[in-house]
């Protein structure tokens, strides 16, 4: 389940983050108590800039209060109301025992409709601290009560030692009552949570007072995950995807148009509501409808073979996808005629001609942004000119997006195409086993049914419905899915479609300069989109043991896109696609490129 946490940068507070973590469960936003006006947290005096690092490093956001001494209860609140608008599914603090503590932080989570958890609840003191020495962090005592103890422990690590130091002072081990406050330092907390992290055998003990926070250099090596293939599909999904389908299976997981009770009528409405929601986030008008389906692929086999028979002029790019690609061979079979053209040539057929070989065009099919090295097929303005055009000569324009949503900034409102098709599980960082198109009114009466079943309505007929959605999506829905994408753009609208695209392409962009300065490196790409070949390397072992050895997970070969591998002349062999995430950072894109610069030093032939 995904969580917030309060955070104060001390030793208590990051112990029960990573408990919580170990448990499972994901970090979607740190709480952070900090000065009105100011740039430091109340209490330790921490800078702003500090928090901001520990949450890059912990891939989650970071929420300040800026809260006065008056205001300070509700400001927390509001911060815990983003947190649970972003996923947040409790909020987790790391005080003790102390009840004055533990009342307020429950009663804030429950103004803010979360729960509270306190993993350290009731623990022992010198149970908290042998785990916290079982760690790789390092906390820094940065202020005591002077009432309490000597100002000379200010500056110095908190080890075993200093324990039992503190067994000379009439005072709480871990601090709980102030009597003194540490703070986390950053590189131990890489440390702990990195790809380099270890694993040791002669875990610290308080039971051994002698032991210290280094640690025996012959020990376990493991390593986290680093996933390079959204592409392919986005991962981690956006945080509250997961608990919200989770939820809904659990607690309403009901059929739609094929329960005649009021929660199955509830959930119609919901999905309802998810549909618009979807048509805003694109800013696309009430001219259109939002159809669900089973996945991109299966919205282009019904839009494509629904529209296109023998004989019609079907124009379209020359490096699309197999999900259009082998959908168009084979209406080439059955009698379309097929026009592959360049950007170029599909602008200016459109915009100065009317007419190609024997006729008129009667769709156009666009690949917008490439799966394979993230390249927009054609300028945006351009684009909207074409879409212009083809309304006013009454040319069916479908517009695939599976790519470009959140990779590119696009008003979709100034498009005027016929067909929108996209992929949930990609750029909106939702589930898998979903597709949407978006069908302009115009053209919906037009689409020959090509599946053909149940659909809860007209039942006392052999003949599909005529109505729309019921006309395209047969069968079953996949509403936990469909939960998922609301949840997606919840999160997606609180960061900001142009914060995301920011952030994958300066990422991106870092991965392939620093690739490019391997010794016969050749990188392709745009975007948050790297295509790696290496000359004298055999891509495909690369990348095994880029992900054997090194957890990096990429995808090698021609990517369900030979036309593309075909004109950038990597046909047959394709490459390695690196594709950057937001979750993605910089130190990982790092430690890609040492590990492929290592690789290429032990498998160049």
């Amino acid at each position: 389940m995904e969580f917030a946490a309060s955070f104060s940068g001390g030793k208590d507070s990051i112990l029960a983050i990573k408990k919580m973590l170990d448990r499972g469960h994901r970090l979607v936003a740190l709480i952070v108590s900090t000065v009105e006006n100011e740039d430091v947290s109340w209490t330790h005096s921490i800078e702003k800039e500090y928090f901001i690092e520990v949450s890059k490093i912990l891939k989650c956001d970071v929420l300040f209060t800026d809260s006065k001494i008056d205001n300070y209860e509700l400001r927390f609140e509001n911060s815990l109301r983003i947190a649970k608008k972003i996923g947040a599914q409790f909020c987790i603090f790391g005080d003790i025992d102390i009840e004055k503590h533990l009342k307020w932080n429950k009663d804030r989570c429950d103004n803010a409709g979360l729960e509270c958890i306190h993993p350290l609840l009731f623990a022992n003191r010198l149970d908290i601290l042998n785990d916290f020495f079982n760690t790789r962090f390092l906390a820094r005592i940065t202020k005591v009560n002077t009432l309490k103890l000597d100002e000379s422990f200010v500056g110095r690590l908190l080890t075993p030692q200093i324990i039992e130091e503190f067994s000379n002072y009439d005072i709480d081990y871990c601090g709980e009552n102030g009597e003194y406050h540490t703070l986390i330092e950053l590189n131990s907390i890489r440390s702990e949570f990195s790809d380099d992290k270890m694993i040791f055998d002669n875990g610290i003990s308080l039971n051994n007072i002698t032991a210290s926070n280094s640690h025996d250099a012959s020990s376990n090596h493991i390593f986290s995950e680093i996933y390079m293939d959204n592409a392919s599909t986005c991962f981690p999904k956006a945080p509250g995807v997961a608990s919200e389908m989770m939820k809904y299976i659990d607690n309403y997981s009901y059929s739609i148009n094929r329960g005649t009770f009021i929660k199955s009528y509830e959930l119609l409405g919901k999905v309802i509501d998810i549909r618009e929601k979807i048509m805003n986030f694109f800013s696309i008008s009430s001219e259109y409808e939002c159809i669900f389906t089973p996945s991109a692929t299966y919205s282009s086999n019904q839009i494509l073979s629904g529209l296109i028979f023998d004989g019609d002029i079907l124009i379209t790019g020359q490096s699309n996808h197999n999900s259009a690609s082998r959908i168009i061979y084979n209406l080439k079979n059955k009698g379309a005629v097929i026009k592959q053209l360049s950007s170029k040539e599909i602008y200016d057929y459109i915009c100065d001609e009317h007419t190609f070989g024997n006729g008129k065009a009667k769709a156009i099919y666009i690949t917008v942004t490439n799966n394979v090295t993230g390249e927009m097929f054609m300028e945006i303005d351009k684009l909207k000119k074409l879409s212009k055009k083809c309304t006013e000569k009454n040319v069916i324009l479908i517009l695939d997006i599976v790519q470009s949503v959140c990779e590119n900034i696009i008003d979709f409102s100034e498009i005027y195409a016929d067909a929108f098709i996209l992929s949930p599980h990609i750029g909106l960082m939702s589930s898998e086993g979903l597709g949407i198109s978006i069908l302009s009114k115009k053209i919906i009466g037009d689409i020959v049914p090509t599946v053909f079943g149940g659909t809860g309505s007209k039942s006392d007929s052999d003949e599909m419905p005529l109505s729309s959605p019921d006309k395209f999506e047969v069968g079953t829905l996949n509403i936990a899915s469909i939960i998922g994408v609301s949840s997606a753009i919840d999160y997606i609208d609180f960061i900001g479609v142009k914060s995301i695209v920011e952030k994958k392409h300066l990422i991106g962009r870092y991965l392939r300069d620093e690739l490019s300065k391997i010794n016969g490196a050749m990188v392709k790409g745009e975007g948050s989109f790297c295509l790696l070949n290496i000359d004298g390397c055999d891509m495909s072992t690369i990348s095994f043991f880029l992900d054997s050895d090194y957890g990096v997970q990429t995808r090698v070969g021609i990517h369900c896109s030979h036309e593309t591998h075909r004109n950038i002349y990597t046909f047959p062999d394709g490459g390695v696609r690196f594709s950057v995430g937001f979750f993605n950072t910089k130190e990982e894109v790092d430690k890609v490129v040492d590990a492929v610069r290592y690789l290429v030093s032990q498998y160049r032939y």
